[in-house]
């Protein structure tokens, strides 16, 4: 197999960036509609709302939008109609950016960022710790498997520097997936030219490897689950060197000029959701289950219930702390900058690029902290 030169990869991710990684139901929310009261309505007519197109994957962190639409209480509540995007990653949630076919989206950081370079987009605010379940998994009988303590400060990582080089890992590059395997090497001590990297979509990299292609895969749930029922053994993950990364919630430059009242009513619906069944791990993972059938996705109820609490919902005022602040010292910022040093450092980005996203305003506040 032809070895991914840094340069290839690099060149994988700026593409990227041009381009732009039987349980009962929950009961509806209550509607909201005594907050919308004649004497705080303006007295000329209200400009129609224009259909708000939000971009996602089907994972936890699109519950909010995905039962707002179905129950129809986004429609009920704030007369918004959402037109909801299924994607399978990050970077085709770029290439639609590029192609203007979304208003929000809501994915991983690093993809995330690769279109605030590209294309102007803003972060709007922050949905679930989306490496929490961001792991590499090798077969038992690799030597990676055998070893262990190797990596200081990180008992989790297994192997070492010299079992890691030269395996082939079947991941999706310009992912928060991605991010994590870079920034294990790192700890490692070792670069991305010394492994051989294969792209490929989480279910098509869970399926090649357990047909035998690979020496190692990157997965995000459910597959992480079904990992563990094949008896992988998990070598790195985000909690395991500590690495933390939230879901995004992006605009587009276009949606903020032109429907920015739109996007406030649905960043409301977001958190009145996560702010009604945040703990509820039960409802939560039985909303789910019947999401991700409807995605082609199947997850056992006991993994619903285990992702439930390991990315937990965030409730809207723990979010809007983050964007508060001066500028350059917001938490949001912080996460933003530490992202950006990081993929400076492997060559990802150039200085002009990171100097895009402060020069922008990429971290944008004034909707999550406009809400009620």
């Amino acid at each position: 197999m032809k070895k991914v030169t840094v340069l290839l990869l690099v060149a994988v991710l700026l593409l990227s960036v041009s381009l732009t990684g039987c349980a009962k139901p929950a009961e509806p929310m209550a509607e909201k509609k005594e907050e919308v009261s004649e004497e705080s309505a303006p007295a000329e007519e209200a400009k129609e709302l224009q259909t708000l197109n939000v971009a996602h994957m089907p994972y936890i962190h699109s519950l909010p939008t995905y039962h707002g639409v179905k129950s129809g209480y986004i429609k009920d509540t704030y007369g918004l109609d959402v037109n909801l995007l299924m994607f399978t990653s990050g970077p085709a949630v770029n290439e639609a950016l590029g192609a203007n076919e979304w208003d929000i989206a809501v994915y991983g950081a690093p993809p995330g960022i690769m279109g605030g370079i590209a294309h102007n987009s803003k972060l709007i605010a922050f949905s679930v710790n989306d490496t929490a379940t961001q792991e590499i998994w090798v077969r038992p009988d690799n030597p990676i498997a055998q070893i262990s303590g190797q990596v200081d400060g990180y008992p989790e990582v297994l192997g070492d520097a010299e079992t890691w080089k030269g395996q082939t890992v079947l991941i999706p590059t310009s992912t928060t997936l991605y991010y994590i395997l870079l920034a294990t090497l790192e700890k490692l001590n070792l670069t991305v030219d010394q492994l051989e990297v294969v792209h490929m979509e989480t279910a098509q990299a869970f399926t090649a490897f357990k047909a035998g292609q690979g020496d190692m895969v990157g997965s995000w749930e459910p597959f992480t689950f079904a990992a563990v029922d094949e008896g992988w053994v998990k070598v790195s993950s985000g909690p395991g060197i500590d690495e933390f990364a939230p879901v995004v919630i992006i605009a587009s430059e276009k949606a903020l000029a032109e429907k920015p009242e739109e996007i406030k009513l649905w960043l409301q619906s977001y958190y009145d959701f996560t702010d009604k069944f945040g703990g509820d791990d039960q409802a939560v993972a039985d909303m789910m289950i019947e999401m991700q059938q409807e995605n082609g996705i199947t997850t056992k109820p006991e993994d619903a219930i285990k992702l439930a609490k390991v990315k937990s919902l965030v409730t809207k005022d723990f979010i809007a702390d983050q964007f508060k602040g001066d500028v350059g010292s917001r938490q949001a910022d912080e996460i933003v900058e530490k992202l950006l040093n990081f993929f400076l450092s492997q060559g990802v980005i150039e200085e002009d690029q990171k100097a895009k996203i402060a020069e922008n305003g990429f971290v944008h506040p004034d909707i999550i902290l406009g809400l009620e």
